[in-house]
């Protein structure tokens, strides 16, 4: 697998290639003179054009916000931001990580490695840029991402078939020394991947911004707020090309195909595990009051 990318004395017809595990290998040369997928190719230049960074956001005002907030906004509002911290820790690492090294088409590449660019360099530092603005002691409250049961079971569950692709990709990679990898699990794990990924930007996410411009409607973290509408775009990009892998691969890869039609009932069980997750997450984080429109 990845060994043979730094390899670049074989040709190769891009056009003619899978997305995902082809028999070609991985890419090579990234050339993007013509590619098999423009809709690809025009997600990734949609999202570059998206750059922005935190700090072009004042949040002098969140933080007088936050000292005049009852007990329940400020448990609302901060549990809510270390949620979405360990979330974007675990999307920004995994498509990268889990995907790429699957991945036989340049322009995929290209848009996995801007998604992971975005969710760690932009999404996760804007969650750090405002605790660290309205909190004396930010360590403080980040530390408490590892005592709060409800955010360390969601993100277990969320990485589970990030770890086992990746698990399968580590296996693959050494395959010489007999740890083969049958492809159609390879293929199901890959697929599983895929609709954990979706699952996360198009519910969990959501659900969080939610919370967040709940607040803006009653007039408190506006700072927060523009920061959020700011990720929200970034997030429903990520959900429609993440939608369009998903539609597109069933629909010209016969392994896929397959695939979609055997796990059925796993994939409908993840989106209720999901469903079922975000309800036990809004009672915690309404537990000690709620917010006038949630």
């Amino acid at each position: 697998m990845s060994r043979d990318q730094y390899n670049l004395s074989k040709q190769t017809n891009y056009l003619k290639r899978t997305m995902f595990l082809d028999v070609e290998g991985p890419v090579t040369v990234q050339r993007f003179e013509e590619v098999k997928y423009p809709k690809l190719a025009k997600f990734e230049e949609t999202a570059r054009g998206f750059f922005w960074v935190p700090e072009e956001i004042s949040l002098t005002k969140d933080k007088i916000d936050h000292k005049d907030s009852s007990d329940a906004i400020k448990h609302i509002f901060t549990s809510n931001l270390l949620r979405q911290t360990a979330l974007d820790s675990i999307q920004g690492r995994a498509p990268n990580q889990v995907f790429s090294p699957v991945i036989s088409i340049p322009e995929l590449e290209a848009l996995v490695s801007n998604w992971s660019f975005f969710e760690t360099n932009i999404h996760s530092k804007s969650y750090s840029h405002i605790i660290r603005n309205i909190y004396g002691v930010p360590k403080e409250e980040f530390n408490k991402i590892h005592d709060t049961k409800e955010i360390i079971d969601m993100a277990s569950t969320v990485g589970y078939h990030y770890e086992y692709l990746h698990k399968l990709n580590c296996r693959k990679e050494l395959n010489d020394n007999g740890f083969a990898v049958d492809e159609m699990d390879h293929i199901k794990a890959i697929w599983m991947a895929l609709h954990a990924s979706y699952a996360l930007e198009a519910l969990r996410f959501m659900v969080s911004f939610a919370t967040s411009l709940a607040m803006v409607e009653n007039k408190i973290y506006i700072g927060n707020g523009n920061i959020i509408s700011l990720i929200l775009q970034d997030e429903l990009l990520h959900t429609e090309w993440t939608a369009w892998i998903i539609n597109q691969v069933v629909k010209e890869d016969p392994r896929f195909a397959k695939v979609a039609s055997e796990t059925q009932k796993e994939v409908y069980d993840l989106y209720m595990d999901v469903i079922r997750e975000e309800k036990e997450w809004a009672d915690y984080l309404f537990s000690k009051g709620v917010v006038i429109g949630l």
